[in-house]
């Protein structure tokens, strides 16, 4: 009877060892997870800023082709008008023609 009663004494020794570890595994494992919360929020707010410099980005990049595009129209413009002015000039001066000494 004294050997029954030492081994249940043993085996209810060793639950609780058991779930003192295992409470010990649990709350460092809660402790993992909160600091693992915190970590994602915070690459989430580092997300959302490179979204909204990504977003700068573009829009700067959106105007500056505009700006190319309308620098491009008006050289078209300008060299259109210089050509049209050449070919004027030409036919109003082709009929003098050049004199060697």
């Amino acid at each position: 009877m004294e050997d029954r009663l030492d081994q249940v004494f043993k085996m209810v020794t060793e639950l609780i060892h058991i779930t003192g570890n295992t409470n010990s595994i649990v709350e460092e494992l809660r402790t993992e997870v909160t600091e693992l919360r915190a970590e994602v929020t915070e690459l989430k707010a580092e997300v959302n800023q490179l979204t909204i410099g990504q977003d700068n980005i573009k829009a700067r990049l959106e105007r500056m082709e505009a700006d190319v595009r309308e620098i491009k129209e008006s050289r078209y413009e300008l060299l259109g008008e210089h050509d049209l002015a050449i070919r004027t000039l030409r036919k109003k001066t082709s009929h003098f023609t050049l004199v060697d000494d």
